[in-house]
Order: structure tokens, then sequence, then C-alpha cells
């Protein structure tokens, strides 16, 4: 028996419609139905075929705004724009500058060079060219000076004149066009000044850091080369060919924000370097230590005596102190601090005594040789 088919599916309401919805029901007709003319109802005929390229890109931009300065700056929206050059620009700029962005909210990146926003909390102006250093947290600067450790190593150079409590540009390496180098050679290094600022001439008895280069000499025009060095000549330290003196100071420990560290003459340095001293023997009377002669002493006790700090300087001794045959108790005066073991007069017995002065107070240490009876 033949398949029954059902004419009037859905209840159509005449047989041509029937047939249609019947045709239409069927997979892979392709057939061009009902919805698909309505989704083209809307459309004008012939669509863009007519449309010139100036009214494609009007309608385009009708429909796709160009991305603001805001949204390029803040670099956090995700609606679709169009893009500028300038906008491009803006948007890497302001991740680089205080925006954020991978290299950091304070690095500076301009067409000079990179550098950072420096604050000024100094109570005054750093005026431009002014070799910089940092100065407390986050990126406070101060006026950078070679004779000062506080104020060193410089970390960049003032790009413009920053007033107190304002920031500005500090450039650490890159170009700084139209100033004033005419009182500079083409191609002269500037170091940090001993008391601030730029020189030609490295600094004597001062950190010497070289922080640029000059690149054109002229009064208006000129441009310099910023290239921090990290690293300078230490304050004191000697330049090539310099020799030293026995009257020439040396400079110990941390200078101060005075610049005012421990200062020895060489002569005096070479003493605590030099070869140990005979004093002899003391059998009487009073040995007073004395910081003129070499730094590691001797003495031999032949009988009883007193022994005495240095009356004047400051500085160490070491003194080996050695009973002889007719050794006699030494009697310790003037010092201020007698710590260790206890002289005694048995002779072949041997002492080292460990003699120290600072300022006013003389301290004695001793320590008796291993082998004593």
């Amino acid at each position: 028996m033949p398949d029954t088919i059902e004419l009037n599916p859905g209840g159509a309401g005449s047989l041509n419609i029937a047939f249609k919805l019947r045709y239409e029901a069927n997979e892979n007709t392709n057939a061009f139905t009902d919805a698909d003319k309505a989704k083209l109802a809307g459309q004008e005929t012939g669509a863009t075929a007519d449309m010139t390229p100036e009214e494609v890109q009007g309608a385009y931009d009708s429909q796709v705004p160009v991305m603001s300065q805001a949204e390029a700056e803040a670099g956090a929206s995700t609606a679709v724009r169009q893009v500028t050059a300038q906008r491009i620009a803006q948007a890497i700029a302001a991740q680089v500058v205080g925006g954020g962005g991978n290299l950091g909210t304070d690095m500076r990146l301009n067409g000079f060079g990179i550098g950072f926003a420096g604050a000024n909390a100094t109570g005054a102006q750093i005026a431009r060219l002014t070799p910089v250093c940092l100065d407390g947290a986050a990126l406070a600067i101060a006026v950078s000076e070679a004779d000062k450790t506080d104020r060193l190593p410089c970390i960049g150079v003032a790009a413009a004149d920053i007033a107190d409590t304002a920031s500005g540009d500090v450039i650490s390496y890159g170009m700084i066009t139209a100033v004033d180098s005419a009182a500079w050679a083409v191609g002269a290094p500037l170091y940090v000044g001993s008391t601030g600022g730029l020189t030609d001439t490295a600094p004597v008895d001062a950190a010497v850091q070289e922080v640029a280069r000059v690149v054109t000499s002229d009064p208006t025009d000129g441009v310099l080369f910023v290239n921090i060095h990290a690293e300078g000549r230490p304050i004191g330290a000697l330049g090539t060919g310099e020799a030293l003196t026995g009257a020439d100071l040396l400079l110990f420990g941390d200078a101060s924000a005075d610049h005012a560290p421990a200062a020895r003459t060489l002569a005096d340095v070479l003493l605590d370097l030099g070869n140990s001293g005979d004093l002899g023997t003391r059998s009487s009377g009073t040995e007073t230590l004395v910081f003129s002669a070499a730094r590691q002493q001797r003495l031999t006790n032949g009988g009883a005596f007193a022994l005495a700090p240095p009356s004047t300087g400051e500085g160490r001794i070491t003194l080996e102190l050695a009973n002889g045959a007719s050794a006699g108790a030494v009697t310790l005066t003037g010092w201020d601090s007698v710590t260790g073991a206890t002289l005694d007069s048995t002779p072949g017995n041997r002492f080292l005594c460990a003699v120290t002065v600072i300022g006013a107070q003389s301290y004695l240490a001793i320590t008796a040789h291993s082998g004593n009876a």
C-alpha cells in the first residue's frame, strides 16, 4: 500500500500553501524561505555597489568612533575603536611616563633620553642642568655634591628647573639641548662639582663622577649627552699619575654630611705598616709610649718601672713586653681601661699589650704568651 501523504500540514489554508510548506520542510532543498526574505527586506537595492570609498569610510566612522586620548592613556577599554598614530604615541607615553606600565610609574622616555620624575623637597629650586642624587624615600631628589658622600652618587641631571615641592624630569641617559655650553669644549667630560653643579675639571679631594659629555659648545644651542657613570673615583682617591707625599692627608671612614672623615698623614699611616721598633730595656722610671715610633714595638723588662700610654695623638700600638733575667714589677699608670692578663716579673715570660687611644681615652688589653711559666 502506498505511503499516506498529509497534504494539509499544520492546517494550511490551501493546497498550494500545503505543498510549499511540505517542500520547505525537507532538508538541503536550498529553498529561499520567507524568513530569509525578511532578513533582506531592509537592505537598499544594490546595497554599497554605488558607494564611493569616502561614503564607505563615512559609514564606518559613524559606527566605530576614534579612540579618545583618555582611552589610549588608560589602556583599559575593550571596546572596538579606530586608532590613530597620535593615539598610539599617547598610549605608549602614558605607559612609560607616569602611566603605570611595565617600565614603572616613575620612568621617563621621550625624544631626548631616559630618566625619571624627581620630586624636589629640598626647600629651594633645583636649577636646570644640576646633577641630582636620591634623597630619602621614593624618588625624592637633592643637589649632588662631590665632597659629600651622602650626596652621592649622582643619578641624573635636571632637564629643566624644578621648583621646591614640585616634580620634574631628570635625565639619566640621553640628550639635553638648548643649553649654554660655551664654557666647555666639545667632547669635554663633565663631572659633579664639589659643591654641586657641572664642572669640566675633576674635583680635588672629592669624589670624581663623570655624568655628561659636551656634544655642541654654544651659548644658546649647546647640547650635552648625559650618561651617568655609576662608579666614580672615591673621595680622596688618586688620579692617574698622581703621587702622595708624607704630608698628604688620607681620609678614613665615612664622610659626614659636612665632609669631615678622619684624616691622617701618609707618614703616619706608613708607621702603622712599618717594621717593629725595639725600645730596648727599661729597669726604672716610666716608659711613656709614643705614636711617632713604629706601631709594633718591643720592650724588655729589666727591673721595676711604670708603663704609661701615649700623651698625645690617637691610634694603636702593639707592644711585646718580655721579662729579662732581672725583671721587676710593672706599674700601669695613666690608663683609663686595663683588661686581660696580669703582668708578672717571671724571667722569660712574654706579654702582648694592645694599646688603643681614642680621643682622651686610653685602653690597654694584655694577653699572656701560651708558653709562660
